[in-house]
């Protein structure tokens, strides 16, 4: 019986397109971060082509990774997200070049949710059990327990 249960949950995620996606992520980081960039960049890839997400292998994204809708995902080289993100359709977490030329990117804390179409740009913290709602551009820092919406995003108590 436990034979047929773990062939069910491996079934599971190899047959569903977002637990592929996070699968194909966490080959690549691990691959990056043992230096096999040739085995990286083809899981990277490989998550491009077939899923439209593009998650640097370089970034660093704790455990419990969900993505609810895999399309037009893209998460930047320098971005550290802590444990338990929801990400959703179109979501970009990327850089912002700062006055010497350097990549700024975002730190996103823990149980943190990104809803469709939300853009987090630039050296800036979401903290812990923030949301993003839908179509928000954050620009600038956001506290735990609360909600970033608008354009550019303003912040509300949950």
């Amino acid at each position: 019986m436990l034979i047929k249960k773990n062939i069910f949950k491996l079934w599971h995620v190899l047959s569903g397109k977002t637990a592929r996606a996070v699968l194909f992520y966490r080959l690549s980081n691990w691959f990056y971060n043992n230096k096999l960039k040739l085995l990286s960049h083809f899981f990277w890839r490989l998550n491009v082509t077939l899923h439209s997400v593009e998650i640097s292998p370089m970034a660093k994204i704790g455990k419990d990774l969900k993505i609810a809708h895999s399309v037009g995902i893209v998460i930047g080289a320098g971005t550290s997200v802590g444990k338990n993100l929801s990400i959703y359709q179109n979501v970009t977490i990327g850089s912002k070049i700062d006055r010497n030329g350097k990549a700024q990117y975002p730190i996103i804390g823990d149980n943190v949710t990104l809803y469709p179409g939300c853009v987090v740009i630039g050296n800036i913290t979401i903290g812990d059990d923030a949301v993003v709602a839908p179509n928000a551009v954050v620009i600038k820092d956001v506290p735990s327990k609360t909600v970033a919406m608008g354009i550019p995003a303003i912040i509300k108590s949950l």
